[in-house]
């Protein structure tokens, strides 16, 4: 139980508090003062992306609750930096999971501004990203310190107060939408590629990208897929989710419907509590074992999440085994099925299928078959192992982050929010790490198009063709 509360921990939180903020090595000629931007004024990269556009400063954010829509002050897009010269000033956020983990005695993916940096200079030595070098600001956060919104405020203002980047992108989990909305807040385009429940409502869409995954409301393919491979055959179904009122809506308005759709009916749901801390951890897993006690006593053969990010499945999972209860699961690439599979009772996996999009996520960051399956994949091992990190190391998420900021701004003539906005539709196939294909247009910035079903077999595997999800 130690190893599925760390896991719930680090999974939820590592956009963290009282941190460290590490500034990169500077590329040649890169200071920003001396950088004009087009009205040949100092200072100009700082004006354009992360800027009040009336004020010249970066508005502070602010924490709000889920599903209130963000006010974005100001009105056009900033001034556009030259694209000759200077550099592009990019904010990393990085969750040290390592040093908490084995507090525990677990072990869970460490990214590293060194694994960050191998990217980088890869990328920096292909033509940089808008044609300009890029120089990172690293924020590397704790997980186990200060509750989920003020790690994510911290985060937030470090990055775009404190050092005013341009762009910011974080491989870090977490339930909660603060980070979000703080970024638009303060103007500064964030791309989030993590397994979290998004929806284009949360956010202004020229701030946010989430490049190999897909917003919630495009969901309904997980039950459209779970249906095709004939997984709820004579169901009782359960549903499990957090309970916020943007679980409940994206329950209600997508997997519902997804499922009457086909004729089929939730028969019980149960929600828990989301956690806001990391010390609230052990409530979730109490209150997911009364719901395997309850889904038991209601002969629900059948249970499926609403996604978040594998810490429900990894405690409902556990509590199931202890009360000898072993329903067939239905997951996706956002309940993290790799690390489900590594730490519960394989009994419980019996009968799991899953719709997934990513295969490092699906099959787990050490396996053959998910390093050879994208050319982006195969890509990113090679960085990474030039550096001398193995395969498994690799920061897929990190490679994919950077590969589409990379097609995205690659025509830009200048690099502004607009410039990314209209970039992203062109974006569409560039060679993703993380998932099998990627479609982007006017207004959607979340790219996952295809998706392939898996089975638990003694371990997860591939079945059938991929097939197209939107």
């Amino acid at each position: 139980m130690k190893r599925l509360l760390v896991f719930l921990m680090l999974v939820s939180v590592a956009c963290s508090s009282t941190s460290r903020t590490d500034v990169a090595k500077q590329s040649a000629g890169g200071a920003d003062a001396a950088v004009p931007n087009d009205a040949g004024e100092p200072g100009g990269e700082a004006a354009a992306l992360g800027a009040d556009p009336a004020s010249g400063s970066a508005p502070t954010g602010r924490s709000r609750a889920d599903d209130v829509g963000v006010s974005v002050p100001g009105g056009s897009s900033p001034a556009g930096v030259a694209r000759t010269g200077g550099t592009l000033k990019l904010g990393v956020h990085l969750s040290a999971n390592a040093a908490a983990a084995s507090a525990f005695g677990v072990t869970l993916p460490q990214h590293s501004p060194e694994k960050v940096d191998a990217i980088l200079r890869w990328i920096n030595s292909n033509g940089g990203i808008g044609g300009r070098k890029v120089e990172a600001v690293y924020h590397t956060t704790d997980p186990l310190r200060g509750s989920f919104d003020q790690q994510a405020q911290e985060t937030c203002t470090a990055l775009t107060q404190d050092h005013k980047v341009h762009i910011a992108i974080s491989a870090a989990q977490l339930y909660r939408d603060t980070l979000p909305a703080c970024f638009a807040q303060n103007r500064t385009p964030f791309v989030w590629d993590v397994y979290y429940l998004t929806q284009r409502s949360v956010v202004p869409v020229e701030y946010l990208y989430r490049p190999a995954q897909p917003h919630a409301d495009r969901m309904r393919f997980i039950v459209d897929g779970l249906v095709r491979h004939g997984f709820f055959r004579g169901a009782r179904i359960g549903l499990l989710r957090y309970d916020s009122p943007k679980e409940k809506r994206v329950a209600d308005t997508v997997f519902k419907p997804a499922l009457a759709s086909h004729g089929l009916k939730v028969t019980e749901e149960f929600a828990v509590r989301e956690p806001k801390s990391a010390s609230e951890a052990s409530d979730s897993a109490a209150e997911l074992s009364s719901a395997a006690l309850r889904f038991r006593q209601q002969r629900i053969s059948h249970v499926i999440f609403v996604p978040s990010g594998g810490a429900i499945p990894l405690l409902f999972l556990a509590a199931a085994e202890s009360q000898n209860y072993r329903p067939k699961y239905g997951l996706s690439s956002a309940d993290a099925p790799y690390f489900v599979r590594d730490s519960v009772p394989r009994a419980q996996l019996e009968g799991a299928v899953g719709v997934g999009w990513a295969p490092t996520v699906d099959l787990g960051p050490t396996s053959a078959e998910a390093h050879k399956a994208l050319p982006g994949t195969r890509l990113c091992v090679d960085i990474a192992r030039k550096a001398g990190y193995g395969a498994d190391q690799a920061p897929f998420l990190y490679c994919d982050m950077l590969f589409f900021l990379q097609a995205a701004l690659k025509d830009a003539a200048a690099i502004t929010i607009d410039a990314l906005r209209t970039g992203t539709p062109r974006a569409s196939g560039y060679a993703s790490s993380i998932t099998y294909a990627t479609r982007f247009g006017p207004g959607r910035h979340d790219g996952a198009s295809i998706a392939r079903t898996f089975i638990y077999d003694g371990d997860w595997k591939y079945v059938g063709k991929p097939y197209d999800v939107g």
